[in-house]
């Protein structure tokens, strides 16, 4: 691939509608594959393939689009947003951004689809298809002799055998559109490839069994499944006839103890779960179950913009589940406690490799975006003691363990919510304090954990501080509202100082990102900060 080759992105319009059912109003850009968008992949991609410079076209909702990809990229490609009319055709868009680069080489993908595993050597003058479709009127076809591309057909019956094009192009000199002529109102992209084969007549095809199409939903779910495999689990396998998938882990004892909390599940609750078809916790564990293809919570909460009203519902739903887990009561021994909240965060932050958290842990005070704190040998000397004040009797009971945003299945049309992945262990069994399921779900919707787990922020740092900035979710009333919420039968206090040990906590087991780490400690220390100054 020549290093001067131009990666075009088109983006502008507003996402399918049977998409945006599921996932709220959003851009193509920004649909959700397992909480990263669409377009970092296709970013990645091209990043991979050696292109540094990457035209992207804008309209619908442009500034999330904008603010998002450039946290991610911003330092590692030439980002040139192109603002488009999302009511034209893609054609218009395309033949716009084609006038700015003016000539040279180009990479064109459309924002829904996506090609794995693809490699840009010998992409020259070329267009990728595909056989694997089944309604010629949803997708643009070409009909090929001979491997020579003789007709392009936008979305209607063709009367030879047709290839649906995949939405990935190559062209070797975009110069010759500066001859292109616009008769049609709205231009489609196969206006353009046409003209181009036309004066050049050496288009050629390439075959791909690995086309992954997200722009409709009915190959959304199926591509999602190829394209990501679940975190913590080693082995996915799925039954597309049946709709199920089965699990396996490198790491067994805790993935036995996984399939036991879904036998031991409570009648009241068991429906939350999917079912189990078969299952083993011998040398060789695994789970078949009913496979759903209901986005998380975290995918919605990440990229969709939904009515306020409809959030506050949801987080009423979630509530009441939390409420079904507390009727199935159970014996938790103050001992559990110290060894969750207090012995388990000693160990992990013994096991933080991080040089810069490890110089901060030496610090009396840090400054955190500006504002000084107690730093966390400052505040350990206080932490058993407030870890003993959570315990309370009516609090134990049979609980998830991770309840957290990405393990909540929810269907926004019928409002249907499902739990995976749970913990499987909390201190001696799959019982534990509810309060740590509630912490769980308040890092999630108050305390960012989603954006800084797929890195959606930005973080600087010098000797005695951390300065960090998390992309908007502009959700302030809905963050209020669940604590709000939480607040008539919790204490607040209590539920701060779970998650602010969650968060620090957590840092060990983020040692592929140092900044995430950072960020983390500094969430952290300004929760326990928060509850020592009630303290004292």
């Amino acid at each position: 691939m020549n290093y001067q080759t131009k990666g075009i992105i088109l983006t502008a319009a507003k996402a399918d509608i049977t998409i945006c059912e599921v996932f709220g109003d959003l851009p193509t850009g920004l649909i959700p594959i397992n909480g990263k968008p669409i377009i970092f992949f296709i970013i990645q991609q091209m990043l991979d393939n050696g292109i540094k410079d990457i035209y992207i076209s804008i309209d619908y909702k442009k500034e999330k689009l904008q603010e998002i990809v450039n946290l991610y990229f911003d330092t590692k490609v030439n980002l040139h947003y192109i603002e488009t009319n999302k009511y034209n055709g893609v054609g218009d868009s395309l033949l716009l951004i084609f006038n700015k680069i003016k000539s040279g080489s180009v990479i064109i993908n459309l924002a829904d689809t996506y090609i794995k595993n693809f490699n840009y050597d010998n992409f020259i003058d070329s267009l990728v298809v595909s056989d694997d479709f089944l309604d010629e009127e949803r997708w643009a076809t070409v009909e090929v002799v001979d491997n020579q591309i003789i007709k392009f057909i936008n979305k209607s019956k063709s009367s030879l055998n047709p290839h649906a094009i995949c939405g990935l192009y190559s062209l070797s000199d975009i110069k010759i559109f500066k001859q292109y002529e616009k008769i049609e109102d709205s231009l489609q992209i196969n206006d353009l490839l046409k003209f181009y084969n036309d004066k050049y007549l050496k288009l050629k095809i390439i075959q791909t069994e690995y086309w992954l199409d997200f722009g409709h939903i009915d190959k959304y779910y199926l591509s999602k499944k190829r394209l990501i495999q679940s975190r913590g689990f080693n082995f996915l396998e799925y039954d597309d006839l049946l709709g199920t998938i089965t699990k396996r882990s490198d790491n067994k004892d805790k993935f036995r103890h996984e399939i036991k909390w879904q036998l031991n599940l409570p009648k009241n609750i068991e429906v939350l779960s999917p079912r189990i078809l078969d299952y083993s916790v011998d040398a060789d564990p695994f789970i078949t179950m009913e496979f759903y293809s209901y986005p998380t919570l975290s995918e919605i909460w990440l990229y969709s913009e939904l009515n306020e009203n409809i959030y506050f519902s949801i987080i009423d739903k979630l509530f009441k589940i939390l409420e079904l887990f507390s009727k199935n009561k159970k014996n938790i021994t103050q001992d559990e406690y110290i060894d969750m909240y207090y012995n388990k965060t000693l160990n992990r932050i013994r096991s933080i490799k991080n040089n810069d958290i490890l110089n901060f842990l030496e610090l009396d005070d840090i400054v955190i975006n500006n504002k000084t704190y107690k730093n966390w040998n400052f505040i350990k000397p206080n932490i058993l003691k407030m870890i003993n004040e959570l315990y309370v009797e009516k609090d134990n009971c049979f609980i998830h363990g991770d309840f957290c945003l990405s393990n909540i299945l929810y269907d926004l049309r019928s409002g249907i919510v499902r739990l995976i992945d749970p913990r499987g262990i909390w201190g001696n069994s799959e019982n534990g304090d509810i309060k740590y399921d509630i912490a769980k779900l308040r890092h999630s919707i108050y305390g960012d954990y989603d954006y800084i787990v797929n890195d959606l922020f930005t973080v600087t740092i010098n000797n005695k501080s951390i300065n960090f900035n998390i992309l908007n979710s502009n959700n302030i009333a809905v963050k209020d509202y669940f604590d709000d919420k939480l607040s008539k039968s919790f204490n607040l206090r209590h539920i701060k100082l779970i998650e602010g040990l969650l968060f620090i906590s957590m840092i060990p087991l983020h040692s592929d990102n140092s900044n995430r780490q950072l960020i983390m400690y500094a969430k952290s220390i300004k929760l326990l900060n928060e509850i020592y100054a009630n303290d004292n």
